[in-house]
């Protein structure tokens, strides 16, 4: 149909045109011929009805077109919106999967487990994050923590670790010990870092990273957890 509007509007400007241009006078003579100029009224009316006729064919077929248009894309976002509608559900399903999976870890493991767990992971994050920074010239350095910390740190923490894998029965007396020499040698190192800062004269220790806290937080859980183990010893992994 839009083809056919395009066809009648051309050929309804030729009529017109034509008819404009046709001679309406007598052959040698200057004497007007109205069966001529009736011709030419004619096709004029004709011209003119089937351009108008064109031009209302075509703004139909274009207007249809736009609104069949309009409806693919209203289709294809109300697609797309029950496609991203469905992933977020999905997502959502998922993300309450996990909670309700960690809900359950929670209600099935005690919470000295939880702590001392969250205690580990917190020390072992520590081992590798900057624990002092130092001026050296004109560049900044940092250092992770020493080698005999790092030691004493895992001795501290493998007694728990080892028995949480293992499914054995976490001994309340071995793990206060462990808890509270883990927190002294936390404090005893965040405290010799702010002494070399600012009590030593010849350190070269320019500011405390977050290594040292951590430690300290994690020994603090440590501990917490320690003192919660009286209540149920028995390890239930």
């Amino acid at each position: 149909m839009n083809i056919i509007g395009k066809l009648m509007i051309a050929l309804g400007v030729v009529i017109v045109i034509y008819a404009f241009n046709m001679s309406v006078a007598l052959e040698g003579a200057d004497v007007i011929n109205m069966q001529l100029l009736s011709n030419r009224q004619n096709y004029i009316i004709f011209g003119s009805m089937l351009l108008l006729s064109g031009i209302v064919l075509y703004s139909t077929t274009r207007l249809k077109s736009k609104a069949d248009k309009n409806d693919i894309v209203d289709t294809f976002a109300q697609m797309k919106k029950e496609e991203i509608t469905v992933a977020a559900g999905n997502y959502l399903l998922k993300a309450n999967t996990l909670y309700s999976k960690l809900y359950n870890i929670y209600l099935q493991k005690q919470r000295y487990e939880l702590l001392i767990i969250m205690s580990i992971a917190t020390m072992l994050i520590s081992f590798i994050i900057p624990w002092y920074y130092y001026e050296l010239g004109f560049v900044k350095a940092s250092s992770m923590i020493s080698f005999q910390p790092l030691i004493l740190f895992i001795l501290c923490i493998s007694y728990p670790t080892f028995m949480l894998i293992v499914k054995r029965r976490l001994s309340f007396v071995l793990t206060i010990i462990c808890s509270i020499l883990s927190t002294i040698l936390s404090v005893r190192l965040l405290y010799i870092s702010y002494y070399y800062i600012y009590g030593s004269i010849h350190s070269s220790i320019d500011s405390t990273g977050l290594g040292p806290w951590l430690a300290l937080v994690s020994s603090i859980l440590y501990i917490i957890g320690a003192l919660l183990i009286p209540k149920q010893s028995t390890v239930n992994m």
